[in-house]
């Protein structure tokens, strides 16, 4: 076989691209619009970010206006929130003198929200239902039943819980008030000595110097608990140190921010039971309570008025109550010519059919049933018996 000659590279044509204008354009076209697409991808992604980045900072800043940790006690974390064990806690703070209390109020704190407290002052002359007596007062209470029955009748009385009682007698509160500088009072800043005379001469008084006084209580938890140490405060039952220091410490932050509501209960024309009218609104709207809530026993409490030339005696009221498994109480003597009437506490259970049930057993018309906040306190029915 013959060899064949070798090949000669000008038997070959190579084409270069740059020679040819149809494939160099469509390269071209090609590489352009693939470009075009990488450019709309990352301007994409870069859209993306961004946006994402804006949302980001949009929910930082929205949180920072809801929560507003530069503002108010939102900013404290030193609060003591923890040591109260619930969201509202309320307590019996009674000033102490020989005869008894000599100034009483309840202090609550509500930890809920940016917070808010009330100092709510209970008379002295006001009727305690105090188990295993009768006839006591806030004030001759608790000389002769002691703080825990004391706070128990109140609570019962109110429909407000109470933790605990802080009791101090006026020569250590007197003490107290020099170790904390003097009360800063609307009328300046007064002494140990004047801030207990003022507090024991009426309610108005006890508001004004209770107020200043748990107003000078720092607001952070552990300068305020720190400060009952120094002071010598020791636990009482249901209400120890740490829960003492942070309701003070909740009270003094409050003040200045204005949510702490300063009260007193009035008193009805008797001087010794509290006006229903006045007094509900403090109770249910300040220190949210219903009365005759916080009773151990739910027996429906029977109060019954008497008019002259009615057709039952008081004796047979009484028997007759008492018969139907409900608890009697002795009214007030009823002006003459008035009209009979069952009046049951609004929110109390089944309070129609405890009216009628009343009315029937003491041979009122059914008519004579109403619901309605006109009822004393430590009462669940009023009854007025008039003339036949």
């Amino acid at each position: 076989m013959s060899e064949q000659p070798p090949y000669r590279p000008e038997q070959f044509t190579f084409v270069d691209e740059q020679d040819v204008p149809e494939a160099s354009g469509w390269l071209t076209f090609m590489h352009s619009r693939a470009g075009r697409r990488a450019d709309r991808r990352e301007q994409t992604r870069e859209r993306v970010l961004l946006l994402l980045v804006l949302l980001v900072i949009a929910a930082l800043v929205a949180t920072l206006l809801w929560w507003r940790p530069w503002s108010g006690s939102s900013a404290m974390k030193d609060t003591g929130n923890e040591e109260l064990g619930a969201d509202r806690v309320a307590m019996l703070v009674q000033l102490q003198d020989s005869g008894g209390a000599a100034a009483s109020a309840v202090l609550l704190q509500d930890r809920r929200g940016r917070g808010s407290g009330a100092l709510v002052v209970v008379p002295d002359e006001l009727a305690l239902p105090v188990e295993g007596s009768s006839g006591l007062t806030v004030r001759t209470a608790l000389a002769q039943a002691g703080p825990v029955l004391s706070r128990e009748g109140l609570a019962a009385l109110l429909g407000v819980p109470l933790v605990g009682s802080w009791v101090l007698d006026l020569g250590d509160f007197s003490g107290l008030v020099d170790r904390l500088g003097g009360l800063h009072l609307a009328s300046g800043v007064v002494d140990g000595k004047t801030a207990a005379a003022r507090a024991a001469g009426g309610s108005d008084g006890a508001r004004d110097v209770l107020l200043g006084f748990v107003s000078a209580f720092p607001g952070r938890y552990t300068a305020a608990h720190g400060l009952l140490g120094d002071l010598g405060v020791l636990a009482a039952p249901g209400m120890p140190v740490p829960r003492l220091a942070a309701v003070l410490a909740g009270l003094a932050r409050e003040q200045p921010a204005g949510r702490l509501h300063a009260a007193a209960l009035p008193l009805d024309a008797s001087g010794h039971a509290l006006d229903p009218g006045k007094a509900l609104p403090v109770v249910r709207d300040v220190l949210g309570g219903q009365p005759g809530a916080g009773r151990a026993d739910t027996t429906p409490r029977i109060l019954v008025s008497i008019a002259p030339g009615a057709a039952l005696t008081a004796s047979d009221a009484r028997a007759d109550v008492l018969d139907a498994g409900y608890e009697y109480l002795a009214g007030p003597a009823a002006a003459a010519g008035v009209a009979s009437s069952v009046v049951v506490r609004t929110g109390t259970a089944d309070a129609q059919a405890l009216g009628q049930d009343v009315a029937s057993l003491l041979n009122l018309p059914a008519g004579a049933v109403r619901i309605g906040d006109d009822v004393p306190f430590g009462a669940d029915v009023v009854v007025v018996l008039g003339k036949a």
